[in-house]
């Protein structure tokens, strides 16, 4: 990610494909309730927040995606996450004015990555599914098509990650990815990515 950061201003083909975009301020209101986090409340990360006895709450990164892995905190868990992290800081920039965004948690039953070029959909494999879930070997064509959907409504590059999972509201938008820095699952076919890749660029 800091590479791609550095080198998204650079007059290179294709470059980085990183930038602006790629914020969640910028693209959430694009995709609106196709969120699975869209009623995300935002605050740095060294603000004490209120919880409900009992609360749990899904606690990303807000702008720096990379600076902590999101997931499902208690107030207990993440109050112990904080105070370790600013006092063992493993990156200057997770630091107490670091902005994080808090949802409610989702019932998410499968999640799968996307590799969009050029507006289309060139790749796709699910990398989790719950206990309850049959495993699928290819991403299902409802999952599809509404990752061709939301990608009509808004591509934040020529060439990007879109991780969607499906829940018990139907499909929803986990992320969005710099498309050189996101993880190639083993099932994915980076032949056919490469190619779609090398095609349009050039």
């Amino acid at each position: 990610m800091k590479l791609a950061r550095l080198t998204a201003d650079k007059d290179w083909l294709p470059g980085s494909m990183y930038g602006g975009n790629h914020l969640y301020e910028v693209y959430a209101p694009k995709y609106g309730d196709n969120l699975v986090n869209h009623q995300a409340e935002v605050f740095p990360f060294g603000q004490a927040i209120a919880w409900e006895p009992g609360e749990q709450k899904f606690i990303k990164p807000y702008q720096t995606a990379k600076i902590f892995t999101g997931k499902v905190f208690t107030e207990m868990k993440w109050n112990d996450f904080v105070q370790y992290s600013l006092e063992n800081p493993r990156t200057p920039l997770l630091n107490k004015d670091a902005l994080v965004q808090a949802s409610p948690p989702q019932n998410i039953k499968k999640e799968a990555r996307l590799w969009i070029v050029g507006g289309q959909i060139v790749e796709a494999v699910y990398y989790r599914f719950n206990d309850d879930e049959p495993f699928e070997a290819t991403v299902a064509p409802a999952g599809i098509e509404f990752a061709r959907e939301m990608t009509a409504t808004f591509s934040v590059a020529e060439a990007f990650v879109m991780d969607v999972c499906l829940t018990s509201q139907g499909w929803k938008i986990v992320e969005i990815n710099c498309i050189k820095s996101a993880v190639l699952y083993p099932n994915t076919n980076v032949k056919s990515l490469v190619n779609a890749l090398n095609f349009y660029f050039s």
